[in-house]
């Protein structure tokens, strides 16, 4: 099986009020149709996305592309967010005021949310005979995905690589190995 990491397209962070709901960049509009002509070619049979705005610009992209390819929107793939602090009084919804504490314990926490999407996607193409799913989503989302092919966990976060927007990568899944590959890298 064949799964493609894909990083949401380029964002435009002009004039935002939420900073975690950023729309596409025309630029960003552009490579999720090239994403997506991309997807055909890769014979996509599954597409899962995050709830962010620019994944879910990115997959719809792709799903005008394949509009007969199931697609899951999935909330637990979402970037780092304040209930993955567990209630803590001291920490604000944006991530980039938190403590390097506060960072862990919300890797800690994506770790635990992406691992257990990965596997339901897992036993949902294997039971269904699946050979290539897509994935779309943020950056932490994806390191922390090569992160586990690479036998690591979200420990080693530090050493994960810095995926540019719009970039893929293929996971080839062969028992229990996996190989991985930069299909594109922007």
């Amino acid at each position: 099986m064949d799964i493609y990491l894909i990083r949401n397209a380029a964002t435009d962070t002009r004039a935002v009020k939420d900073p975690y709901n950023h729309p596409l960049s025309e630029q960003g509009q552009a490579r999720a149709r090239e994403l997506a002509l991309l997807c055909r070619k890769w014979g996509i049979e599954l597409l899962v996305t995050n709830m962010m705005l620019n994944s879910m610009q990115t997959a719809d992209a792709i799903s005008a592309e394949l509009p007969n390819v199931e697609r899951w929107d999935v909330t637990d793939l979402e970037e780092l967010v304040l209930d993955d602090l567990m209630g803590d009084p001291t920490a604000s919804h944006l991530v980039s005021t938190w403590t390097p504490q506060q960072v862990e314990t919300g890797l800690a926490r994506l770790w635990i949310r992406t691992m257990a999407v990965l596997t339901r996607i897992l036993l949902y193409a294997e039971a269904r005979g699946l050979g290539s799913v897509a994935i779309v989503a943020g950056e932490r989302v994806l390191q922390l995905l090569l992160l586990n092919w690479s036998e690591q966990d979200w420990t080693h976060f530090a050493s994960a690589p810095v995926i540019a927007p719009g970039s893929v990568s293929r996971v080839s899944i062969e028992g229990d190995s996996a190989r991985i590959d930069w299909v594109n890298a922007l």
